[in-house]
């Protein structure tokens, strides 16, 4: 944790200043036939004011620039999983890019912090700085008589170190073509789709002026086809959702993004690129907003630009004068702030070493962001804090539970929803309980 005026390269520079103290094995490395590799950093950083800073913040709007942050989760990684290799256990990470992980981190580290502060049932509100137990009335008797929430004041930032994938990054990503290839990009643009408001999915960096359209992972269009939607999508869809997901909605208010910080964007394009993430992130969801009841709501992210470079980032490797060939990093590695097991590397969804034949029988091999960690997780809590009833069933039946959130995702997927055509992996890949 740091003291800082919260500007766009402390918030990146908190996320650097962790990354550059892991060791060197879970640092991106050149292969051993020495091609250097590069890979995308992540992180997400809490902001908040001190209590008398909060009374005094209407009458000294500096003060709103002292706030104190922290990293609770941090990840590297570029890759997404083929349909192919999908696991329908819940076992290995389908979706390595960086910002998901980030992301699931985040939710996990929410959990933890749950878990660090209630103790016999009873949450002492003093044991955290970031969450505390909501205070409210039951309005019918399903309704679940614990919830948590961010305390008043507290700020959400998402750090990454270039433009996310998919929308947000497209015309950058065209124009980079362009220059380097033109060919390749009369190709992969001759087929062009409406702006915006036709919905129809595109595949990774395919059609570069379908601005707007929903893309699935991965890029490259020689790569076998998956079920992860970009990470610009992903965004896009917590602006209404929030971080925190099905199963942790059932216990803990919605959770946005106040503001996103992207590295590797020259000065000279910023105003340009803005523009794209506000598209991206803000503009594309366009839904009658009297659908979305409370606590949910629609919350963009402001954007921000960092000069602060990632050192492992495709710029700063491809810049190298020992590079030759530079290739995309297929480890992966996650940290999560106060964890037991703070660091983690994966490759191909699953714990570095173990064996892909064995993950399904070894919770040892799987990540602990998995969706069954992850689920395990959640049941552990839902008992800890006396919810046990509702921890019953599999993966796919538990996430129906929380009503509320699958109604706005119903909305949003819907015919006449922004997010229409989204590519689900449902009930096929979610039908898992592991505990049995």
């Amino acid at each position: 944790m740091a003291d800082s005026d919260n500007s766009s390269d402390d918030i990146a520079n908190i996320c650097l200043a962790k990354y550059a103290s892991w060791s060197k094995s879970f640092k991106t490395q050149p292969r051993p036939n020495g091609i250097l590799q590069y890979t995308i950093l992540s992180g997400i950083v809490l902001s908040k004011l001190s209590k008398q800073d909060i009374k005094a913040e209407n009458s000294n709007p500096l003060i709103e620039n002292q706030r104190t942050l922290k990293c609770v989760s941090l990840a590297t990684g570029s890759k997404c999983l083929p349909v192919s290799k999908m696991s329908p256990k819940g076992n290995i990470l389908h979706d390595c890019h960086a910002e998901v992980l980030a992301r699931r981190g985040y939710v996990r580290w929410i959990y933890e912090e749950i878990a660090r502060i209630d103790s016999a049932g009873y949450l002492f509100v003093t044991g955290s700085e970031w969450i505390e137990e909501c205070t409210h009335e039951k309005t019918d008797e399903s309704e679940i008589s614990r919830r948590f929430k961010l305390k008043d004041g507290v700020k959400i930032h998402m750090y990454v170190s270039t433009l996310p994938c998919g929308d947000a990054s497209t015309l950058c990503i065209a124009l980079a073509q362009l220059e380097e290839n033109p060919d390749m990009a009369k190709l992969k643009s001759e087929h062009q789709l409406p702006s915006a408001g036709d919905n129809r999915i595109v595949r990774g960096r395919n059609n570069y002026s379908a601005y707007g359209a929903l893309r699935t992972k991965p890029g490259r269009s020689d790569a076998e086809p998956t079920l992860s939607m970009s990470c610009s999508d992903k965004i896009l869809l917590w602006t209404m959702t929030g971080l925190q997901g099905a199963h942790l909605s059932m216990i803990m208010d919605p959770t946005y993004l106040d503001e996103i910080v992207v590295g590797d964007v020259q000065l000279s394009d910023r105003d340009t690129m803005r523009i794209e993430c506000q598209r991206a992130f803000n503009e594309r969801m366009r839904t009658s907003l009297s659908e979305i009841a409370p606590p949910f709501q629609h919350r963009a992210p402001i954007v921000s630009f960092t000069s602060q470079n990632f050192v492992h980032s495709k710029s700063q490797v491809s810049s190298r004068p020992d590079r030759s060939d530079i290739v995309s990093a297929a480890e992966c590695v996650i940290w999560i702030a106060d964890s037991r097991e703070t660091l983690e590397a994966l490759t191909g969804g699953i714990r570095r070493g173990a064996d892909l034949r064995t993950a399904s029988l070894s919770p040892r091999a799987r990540s602990k962001l998995c969706k069954a960690s992850l689920f395990e997780l959640h049941r552990d809590t839902l008992e800890s804090l006396g919810l046990g009833p509702l921890s019953s069933g599999t993966y796919f039946e538990s996430k129906q539970l929380a009503k509320e959130y699958q109604n706005i995702k119903h909305i949003l997927r819907g015919s006449a929803g922004p997010l229409n055509g989204w590519v689900i992996s449902g009930k096929q890949w979610e039908d898992f309980d592991p505990r049995s």
